[in-house]
């Protein structure tokens, strides 16, 4: 009776561990190699939706036209009416706006129930949020208030 190819390499497999494991580990870092190398092309926004929103999406693209880096920090635990609150909310505005790494400042945003905040405001370069936004924003949190960006 012939045995089938996969009897076959199960066989040679068997008698020849070492060879079958290493060529397996050649092949599995060759593979990651190699996929590495060939990279990864990612679709732009425009080319992602459908009909009239993915026409909008490229004619923006075309245009150049930024989108700029949003931030938004929540504050919540106390009243948003309370000094507490509305202290944490202005040293948070005053030390985002003193580091100088933004643009714009939006209204506060406060919730139905009273108890959150969310300031929100843009970053003048796109990419990582800066540390200085970060730090910026940890000094303003005091121990009966969370801060959270």
């Amino acid at each position: 009776m012939k045995r089938n190819i996969a009897a076959t390499l199960g066989g040679w497999s068997a008698r020849h561990r070492t060879a079958a494991i290493l060529g397996w580990l050649l092949f599995v870092v060759l593979a990651t190699v190699l996929g590495g190398a060939a990279g990864q092309v990612t679709m732009a926004d425009h080319e992602q939706g459908t009909g009239q929103s993915a026409r909008a999406e490229q004619i923006i693209a075309e245009a150049g036209v930024d989108d700029p880096d949003h931030e938004t920090v929540l504050l919540w635990g106390a009243a948003a009416d309370s000094p507490e609150m509305r202290r944490a909310v202005a040293d948070v505005r005053a030390n985002v706006r003193a580091t100088g790494a933004i643009t714009d400042m939006r209204p506060d945003l406060v919730s139905k129930d009273g108890r959150h905040v969310i300031v929100q405001f843009t970053l003048r370069e796109s990419g990582k949020p800066l540390p200085a936004i970060r730090d910026a924003v940890e000094k303003a949190e005091d121990a009966n208030l969370r801060v959270t960006r």
